[in-house]
């Protein structure tokens, strides 16, 4: 066989080799055998056939149940988490519904103690304390003015015996309060 050296190009053939190609044999085909023919003649073939079929269906059935299985737990899961998430959401808007009801009512209710503090009179309730209860202006010596300092006074109580009697507590609580109030100075009252 010649070639050109062009492998882009059949090559040519000769006569006598056109001739081989057209008398070389066809392909030979395997006979086929039908899987009856094969299952009749042996039925121990016939039955290892339908229990391997049998495994595959239940292998079938099982993949299959276990993606069901999962199917149904991702979307159980998805629609759990959608419930809490429009649950939380329900409760948000009562919560701004509550909150809009608190600030009407506290609003309601500043306007309802103005208008109480501007509708009372107070030559009238000193009236009717005198008339009705039988209360007097007091005296300038029954006034006490109490000067409220800009701290705080903290006390603390002693740190004592655990055994200290309920007696013993109370006198001693007695004594911090009068040595309180011996603090304190009463306007009149020479130091």
């Amino acid at each position: 066989m010649r070639t050109s050296g062009n492998l882009a190009y059949e090559p040519e053939q000769t006569g006598a080799e056109r001739a081989l190609d057209w008398a070389s044999p066809a392909p030979s085909m395997a006979r086929r055998i039908l899987l009856e023919d094969a299952l009749t003649s042996r039925p121990h073939l016939q039955e290892k056939a339908r229990q391997i079929r049998r495994e595959l269906a239940v292998r079938r059935m099982k993949s299959l149940l276990a993606l069901i299985t999962l199917v149904v737990l991702l979307a159980s899961i998805f629609g759990g988490i959608l419930y809490r998430q429009a649950r939380i959401l329900e409760l948000n808007f009562a919560n701004l519904k509550l909150e809009r009801q608190i600030e009407k009512t506290e609003q309601s209710s500043g306007q309802i103690s103005e208008s109480l503090a501007r509708q009372t009179d107070l030559e009238r309730i000193r009236r009717l304390a005198i008339d009705r209860l039988g209360l007097q202006v007091p005296a300038r010596m029954q006034v006490v003015t109490v000067d409220i300092p800009d701290s705080d006074r903290v006390v603390y109580a002693r740190t004592g015996h655990s055994s200290v009697t309920e007696e013993a507590q109370l006198a001693a609580v007695f004594n911090e309060i009068e040595g309180f109030f011996k603090t304190l100075e009463l306007p009149g009252q020479d130091s």
